[in-house]
């Protein structure tokens, strides 16, 4: 399943509950940028050289990856196919480029069994207040992670599935409904 959303909008949270309370797995982007404080390998993501990332990518390890303000990041292989041949749901929290990628990936045994879902936000103002009230972000931030918001909602019909994420529970709930409609 992939998730995609704005930033703030929920995505990190619902993926947690469902790994936790749902079996879900998690698919751990690799980046080659720097940990910030409080992230761990293996964890939250596997921090490697580009040196290393650009061999993976000439092994063809990738399902997707991108350039972002200067870094890579990707999606393994070779976890997603280890969850598809074990029937597993594995959770892609994935941008909106990436979701494309992943759909115009060349194996139908992977293009076929995907789901998408893109959460919107109730509204851009619930959405700022979100942004400001983790604490992790300036207004000047929240004020660029709004800009790319609209952008990003612009796609939002490219996904098999809408989900406004009103409060936790909600999007919970949808999101194990969409899971229950599309695991066979």
């Amino acid at each position: 399943m992939i998730i995609t959303g704005p930033s703030g909008v929920g995505k990190t949270v619902v993926e947690e509950r469902l790994c936790s309370e749902e079996g879900c797995k998690t698919s751990v982007s690799v980046t080659t940028r720097k940990p910030r404080p409080g992230e761990i390998d293996g964890v939250h993501y596997h921090f490697i050289s580009r040196q290393m990332f650009e061999i993976m990518v000439a092994r063809d390890e990738f399902l997707e990856w991108a350039e972002v303000h200067g870094e890579y990041y990707g999606t393994q292989l070779g976890p997603v196919l280890d969850a598809l041949a074990e029937n597993s749901v594995i959770i892609l929290t994935i941008d909106v480029k990436g979701h494309k990628s992943v759909r115009a990936y060349k194996d139908d045994k992977i293009t076929s069994r995907i789901v998408s879902v893109f959460l919107l936000p109730p509204s851009m103002e619930e959405l700022r207040h979100r942004l400001l009230g983790r604490g992790d972000v300036d207004s000047a931030t929240a004020h660029r992670r709004l800009e790319r918001a609209k952008e990003e909602q612009k796609h939002a019909n490219e996904f098999d599935y809408r989900v406004v994420a009103c409060n936790k529970q909600y999007t919970f709930e949808q999101l194990c409904r969409i899971i229950k409609e599309n695991v066979h």
